[in-house]
């Protein structure tokens, strides 16, 4: 009951933070833009699914049920095995713990869909969208990959987030070239320690010796990192 309290706290918080990024999102709109209502934008975000899985469905299987069921594991294992309570209650509280991270998960990966919702609504079919990685060692190889990508809504491309905790936006480009950002130059001038970190270090290292793109590191939806074993499969490690 008490997990079940905590999920539905923490979707009102996520949800009237959702609510307020909507309105900060719209007043930041580049001049020369028409910009939809703000109940129309409030709208669209409602039931949104962000990486497969709205916000209600995030509560429940992160913040709910699965504190629940490891919970319910510990006190069986203290039932079996012996163990002390103080010892089951330790691990119960690293599971509240878990949870806790989770609803900072669910928030940012939430937040990001929000920003998307409404720069794209925004855009319309008239202004191209730009990819928008952040530039440090934290960005996931996916993001390296779309970083700069440009498109019109409607075009088959992916959005931000593409991933839990993925931190990447849309900008939007109204006429002309749009800029070419490229995580790729800034991570060329990197030191060897920072690439490893982002790569990985067989990756790194192939990359390096430009034996591998970056790329070809993830697989045709762009939404994916290929693991090692599926690299060397392809021949590309």
């Amino acid at each position: 009951k008490a997990l079940e309290r905590a999920g539905r706290i923490a979707k009102r918080v996520i949800e009237r933070d959702m609510r307020e990024l909507v309105r900060i999102e719209r007043k930041s709109l580049p001049d020369g833009i028409d910009k939809p209502s703000l109940a129309a934008l409030l709208a669209s975000i409602h039931g949104r699914s962000a990486v497969g899985r709205t916000l209600d469905e995030y509560v429940n299987s992160w913040l709910v049920r699965t504190p629940q069921e490891r919970a319910a594991a510990r006190i069986k294992q203290l039932a079996t095995t012996g163990a002390s309570p103080t010892s089951i209650w330790g691990q119960v509280r690293l599971d509240v713990a878990r949870a806790t991270k989770a609803a900072g998960d669910v928030a940012r990966t939430m937040m990001t869909d929000t920003s998307t919702a409404v720069r794209t609504a925004a855009a319309g079919k008239k202004n191209k969208l730009v990819w928008i990685s952040v530039l440090d060692d934290r960005t996931t190889i996916q993001c390296i990959n779309l970083d700069g990508d440009t498109w019109f809504e409607g075009d088959d491309h992916v959005y931000p987030p593409v991933h839990v905790n993925c931190r990447s936006s849309v900008g939007i480009h109204m006429g002309g070239e749009a800029p070419k950002r490229s995580y790729i130059d800034w991570l060329k001038r990197q030191p060897k320690s920072v690439q490893d970190t982002v790569l990985g270090v067989e990756r790194a290292e192939a990359w390096r010796s430009a034996s591998i793109s970056v790329g070809q590191m993830v697989d045709a939806t762009k939404t994916r990192v290929l693991n090692l074993s599926s690299l060397r499969k392809l021949g590309r490690l």
